[in-house]
């Protein structure tokens, strides 16, 4: 058995071919920049979903507000070492198995004042398996302030009314536990997927 020390600041991703570069606008992610080495029809199907939205007006929309994030003295996009482009790929790969394993639940969140979990209306059962790195999580708080652009990207991935449920409660430091454990799953799950 081997044991994995990782936090949610270690980057996982694709490996980095060249120095970190002054993003820019007008990119696209192609589907075989996202599969990797990834095989498989269903992979093949959600990476392509996943190109052609980063190719879509929404996705350029997306983007170019990323990349308004990341310039200057005071940005606030977290890029460490990576550029834009190798961060979406990062994001677009952990959709990808996401949607792969219809992990599509916010961790369970217990309710500081009350003690219990939380319960919203209609919510589909499971448990959530993955949860993101500190930069994947960044992407995706930005992402959900297009709520009409996630909403659609989440029907591609996933089907008509299903998205991907974010908590960012989760995150908390009294969810740290928890956390660790989805993301040395998310770990191994991205090694096994993309073999990288």
């Amino acid at each position: 058995t081997r044991t994995l020390n990782v936090e949610a600041s270690t980057f996982i991703g694709p490996c980095l071919k060249h120095e970190r570069r002054q993003p820019s606008s007008g990119t696209t992610l192609s589907v075989t920049t996202i599969l990797g080495k990834a095989s498989g029809i269903l992979a093949k199907a959600v990476a392509a979903e996943l190109a052609a939205f980063w190719g879509s007006s929404d996705g350029q929309d997306v983007w170019d507000h990323l990349v308004a994030l990341s310039m200057g003295d005071h940005s606030t996009l977290i890029l460490g070492s990576v550029g834009l482009t190798e961060l979406l790929v990062e994001f677009s790969r952990f959709f990808l198995m996401k949607a792969l394993s219809r992990d599509i639940s916010a961790p369970d969140v217990v309710d500081s004042t009350h003690g219990r979990k939380r319960k919203r209306p209609n919510e589909t059962p499971g448990t959530c398996q993955f949860s993101p790195s500190d930069r994947i999580d960044q992407v995706w708080h930005e992402l959900l302030l297009f709520p009409k652009v996630y909403s659609k990207l989440c029907a591609a991935l996933l089907g008509d009314g299903e998205l991907f449920d974010h908590d960012p409660r989760a995150a908390a430091s009294q969810h740290e536990g928890p956390r660790r454990e989805r993301y040395c799953a998310t770990y191994k799950q991205y090694f096994q997927i993309f073999k990288e």
